[in-house]
């Protein structure tokens, strides 16, 4: 698990559990929130594939009433801004599978010494 990930300088980098548990089949309804004010971020979970529902605390649905939800690899979004997601969990996911929550800017991936800090968490299949 992340909690027990040690960098080089042997401190935890986390010192709060973030994993998600599922099981296999299970349907995730996650907010992802920017709450930085200057900073534009992509989360992705490889692997899955996430339907953006809503954005801004608002169901993306078209003047006339229907679903206009967006299925895709990756959600960008700014400071500020917070995007709905549903995650579909297969049915064919054995438990023990892991999936990664992430930011794509694996440069900032680091903690401890540096500036930044990475956003990643585990969804684990159980």
């Amino acid at each position: 698990s992340l909690h027990d990930a040690l960098p080089i300088y042997g401190d935890p980098t986390q010192t709060m559990d973030s994993v998600i548990q599922v099981a296999a089949g299970d349907r995730l309804l996650l907010r992802l929130s920017n709450v930085g004010i200057d900073r534009f971020y992509t989360l992705t979970i490889p692997g899955l594939t996430m339907q953006i529902v809503g954005t801004g605390a608002k169901l993306m649905r078209g003047v006339d009433g229907k679903n206009i939800y967006q299925e895709t690899a990756s959600v960008n979004f700014g400071g500020g801004e917070t995007h709905d997601v549903l995650v579909d969990i297969p049915e064919t996911a054995a438990s023990g599978t892991t999936y990664f929550l992430h930011t794509t800017e694996l440069h900032q991936m680091g903690n401890k010494t540096q500036l930044d800090g990475g956003m990643i968490t585990e969804i684990a299949v159980n």
